[in-house]
């Protein structure tokens, strides 16, 4: 392994240190960056299965224009351990186009927007077959003035994919991460690209941890998506706050999270749109708290489904404020299974479930679920519904003159089974 100040390189945060260390990268297949900060201009990796370890950090010497990356990886190779830091000279650390390439270890920071119509992204991947794991993300902005609130522009910490190009098929894993101060008028931690909903494909985001954001945490425009294990911690009431996962592509799988945003909506599935239908989604085993209490009048949801088929939402737990909206609603969507999913407080009923603008909700069951200590008139309402099953639903209510179902509005082929106020 090539000890990069063995050949000359200084770490004094003051030095260019450019030549030397893409020199090694040309021709070792492993270099070490010790403690110390090294300054270089840009860095191109295409030295196939290159290793580059360390504990030192590289930094950004200079403005890069016209989209330039810092780092460039064009062949399979490994980071690990090291800091980028883009010291808000770079709207893009690092951009990977090659597969077989793992980034673990490693902390990337100070990414900034160089201009209003940049996008500023700690890693752009395009081709799959990537791991990403055990990395820290943070001071992410969409324009270099130091602005820790909302912003014009965009900032991503992580993109996955390049909108209208080829299909990603690939797995792309994104493992034990950490994600904070991703700011911008469109502030997401991770966002899958696409040109439409089945465009990029095989994405896995596992124990992750996000903070303070100023859009979403996650937004998948992904097919075949994991979200599992994440924790989404978000108290900042950011203008443009939108909701902690926003998820429009096919099979998708959200489970064993846990979101409290606060300010923003919980999990988002599907589009309003009637020519975006996606399908195969389970929602399982997360838990939702202090998500959105409106000041404004707007509409908020723990769980909101627009225009899916084949969507199951079971065993989640959702904790409400007095003012929230509805726990779950559902919109437009076609074979539905809501099974015991269990809620908490809130005055406003729990569970909406009505018509698009565009089509009834359709082939729907909605088995064990639960409403606690709440002062809501219904539980659940259901309107311009075809062909559904209410059962086993349990009302535990502080206003003597609740219901647990209200149904109308051109209902029509309910069967009411075993729904009870306790």
């Amino acid at each position: 392994m090539a000890n990069i100040v063995d050949f000359g390189a200084i770490g004094d945060d003051k030095a260019d240190n450019t030549e030397i260390i893409q020199n090694l990268i040309d021709s070792k297949k492993s270099i070490y960056i010790p403690k110390g900060i090294f300054r270089v201009t840009k860095l191109i990796i295409d030295n196939k299965n290159i290793k580059i370890r360390g504990r030192g950090t590289l930094k950004c010497n200079s403005k890069l224009y016209n989209n330039l990356s810092f780092i460039y990886i064009d062949s399979p190779a490994t980071i690990d351990g090291i800091t980028i830091d883009g010291n808000k000279k770079t709207r893009q650390a690092i951009e990977i186009n090659s597969q077989n390439v793992a980034v673990k270890n490693c902390e990337i920071k100070n990414v900034y927007a160089l201009n209003s119509e940049d996008s500023a992204i700690g890693l752009a991947t395009y081709k799959g077959k990537v791991t990403i794991q055990n990395c820290h993300f943070h001071h992410i902005y969409a324009e270099p003035n130091n602005k820790l609130s909302d912003s014009a522009g965009a900032s991503r910490a992580i993109i996955v994919g390049e909108y209208d190009q080829e299909d990603i098929e690939d797995l792309t894993i994104i493992k034990d991460c950490n994600f904070y101060l991703i700011q911008g008028e469109e502030g997401d931690c991770i966002q899958s690209e696409a040109k439409s909903s089945k465009t990029v494909k095989a994405l896995l985001i596992e124990n992750c941890k996000f903070n303070d954001f100023s859009r979403r945490a996650i937004k998948l425009s992904a097919s075949n998506a994991t979200i599992k294990g994440c924790t989404i911690t978000n108290h900042s009431n950011y203008k443009n706050l939108f909701s902690a996962v926003s998820a429009f592509g096919s099979n998708v799988k959200i489970v064993d999270n846990t979101i409290d945003t606060y300010y923003a909506d919980g999990i988002e599935l599907g589009n309003d749109d009637v020519d975006i239908v996606v399908s195969d989604y389970l929602i399982k085993n997360n838990t939702i708290l202090n998500y959105k209490e409106p000041n404004d009048g707007n509409e908020s949801y723990g769980i909101i489904a627009m225009n899916i088929v084949d969507c199951s939402i079971v065993d989640n737990k959702i904790y409400r404020r007095a003012k929230e909206s509805a726990a779950i609603n559902i919109k437009g969507c076609k074979k539905v299974f809501i099974y015991n999913n269990s809620i908490f407080g809130g005055n406003k009923l729990a569970m909406e479930i009505n018509s698009s603008n565009y089509s009834a909700t359709k082939d729907l069951i909605v088995e064990n679920n639960f409403l606690k200590d709440s002062k809501a008139k219904y539980f659940i309402v259901a309107e311009h519904i075809n062909s559904a099953i209410f059962k086993n639903n349990r009302y535990k209510t502080v206003n003597k003159n609740s219901e647990v179902i209200y149904t109308g509005k051109k209902s029509k082929n309910i069967t009411l089974l075993n729904n009870t106020k306790i």
